[in-house]
């Protein structure tokens, strides 16, 4: 559990400007669906993406080297045990991170176009199906231990990111929800 938290807290501190692009990107969205200007949109969307993505491409590439983890990890603990498992979370949450940016990004965009059901539907399963299912496989199947947890929390978010992004290319965004006179 120590590692667990750990790895998450310092993972959240790295994909915390995502985050904030995302909702940067919902309300861009908003304004520009609003004014009929879709392609506008799309070019913003894509800038904020591909800035999500490279920024968590160069930090979770730094992060996951071992020494960096390890380093990292051990401002919050002493107990080599717990550095030692945070640091091996932490390094593999930290080299998958990039689909955050991805994930965040695509989810505002959705947001900001109000089609607020795929966002529901795509995270919910992100936390009630994939993470469950892959948890399974890893534990059930596998028998990796403890580790399953972390292969679930880093592979539900990457199966959502590819999901909401192959929503994105069939341009699904781009459907009128509500109908103005």
């Amino acid at each position: 559990m120590a590692a667990y938290g750990i790895g998450n807290k310092i993972n959240g501190l790295i994909t915390l400007p995502s985050n904030g692009i995302g909702s940067a990107v919902a309300t861009i969205t908003g304004q520009n669906v609003g004014a009929r200007q879709l392609e506008r949109a799309d070019q913003g969307y894509r800038l904020a993406r591909n800035i999500s993505v490279v920024f968590l491409l160069v930090c979770g590439f730094i992060l996951s080297r071992e020494p960096i983890s390890r380093a990292a990890v051990s401002i919050f603990s002493s107990d080599e045990l717990v550095i030692d498992y945070a640091s091996s979370f932490l390094s593999l949450m930290a080299i998958c991170c990039f689909s955050n940016g991805v994930y965040n990004s695509t989810i505002s965009l959705f947001q900001g176009a109000g089609h607020t059901m795929i966002t529901m539907a795509v995270d919910a399963s992100r936390l009630w199906v994939w993470r469950f299912a892959v948890l399974y496989f890893c534990q059930g199947v596998l028998g990796m231990g403890f580790e399953s947890v972390w292969w679930a929390v880093v592979m539900s978010n990457f199966i959502s990111a590819a999901i909401i992004y192959v929503c994105y290319r069939m341009n699904l965004w781009k459907k009128e929800t509500v109908k103005l006179r």
